[in-house]
């Protein structure tokens, strides 16, 4: 699984929290958890 993801996606997961809440409500509008 380590790698295989690419680093944009780790970068803000682990970067900066507050980003992480705008994707996270357009994720759930989507409904792709």
């Amino acid at each position: 699984m380590t790698g295989k993801n690419p680093p944009a996606e780790a970068a803000p997961r682990t970067g900066v929290p507050v980003t992480d809440r705008q994707p996270n409500r357009k994720h759930r509008k989507q409904g792709v958890s």
